[in-house]
């Protein structure tokens, strides 16, 4: 939180030293004062500069420690695919009460990643292995587990893009250290709202080390 403090106040930085600059060429008691008050504030955020410094080295040292390791390997339409070379420091694993999502980035540019998203109440109490409707039309408050793949260019144009639809998925496990899925069904390719719907079917086994957050209570 004190790091936090401190961050937002950078922006205003340069403000402050046109501010003083500014101060200087006034002569009123009124403004010495003010000055002698602006010059302390700015004094007692540069001081602090080394230790915002290894706030920011410490954050980019975790990232830069995430990892993603597994693969991805199927089916779709009859042609086989898999997906086993992550970036850990540009994906997230997030969860609350009712989600659960690990978004595996493969490359940034061209975009490219995979996305695993549960929604149901409680689903981590779950006893593994659970099975899950695999529906983009699911009713709201019943159980939907979702994979995506997106591919898409420098000018953000979907290259290619599949998503599970409907069909066999089960869940052997979705938690802090990793998820492992095996769906036979439906998929979606292209635009969703073009209902371009072919066979598909994969296996999932991921694991990481680092969670991005967490707001779940007692589990």
């Amino acid at each position: 939180m004190k790091h936090q403090n401190h961050l937002k106040f950078l922006p205003f930085l340069g403000l402050i030293l046109t501010f003083l600059l500014t101060l200087q060429s006034c002569g009123s008691s009124e403004t010495d004062s003010l000055q002698e008050e602006a010059i302390d504030n700015a004094k007692e955020i540069f001081q602090n500069i080394p230790e915002l410094k290894e706030a920011i080295d410490e954050y980019k040292e975790k990232v830069n420690a995430q990892e993603i390791t597994g693969n991805i390997s199927g089916e779709l339409d009859g042609e086989p695919f898999e997906f086993s070379s992550w970036q850990g420091e540009n994906s997230r694993v997030s969860f609350t009460e009712y989600t659960g999502v690990v978004y595996a980035t493969i490359s940034r540019k061209p975009e490219e990643n995979v996305a695993i998203k549960v929604w149901t109440d409680k689903w981590y109490q779950k006893e593994t292995p659970y099975q899950i409707p695999a529906s983009i039309y699911a009713m709201e408050g019943t159980d939907r587990l979702e994979v995506t793949y997106v591919k898409k260019d420098a000018h953000g144009e979907y290259l290619k893009q599949f998503q599970t639809m409907d069909g066999e998925l089960i869940v052997n496990q979705f938690d802090e250290t990793g998820v492992k899925i095996s769906f036979n069904g439906n998929g979606l390719i292209g635009d969703p709202r073009e209902q371009n719907k072919v066979p598909l079917s994969f296996e999932l086994d991921l694991n990481y080390n680092f969670v991005s957050s967490d707001v779940r209570t007692i589990q």
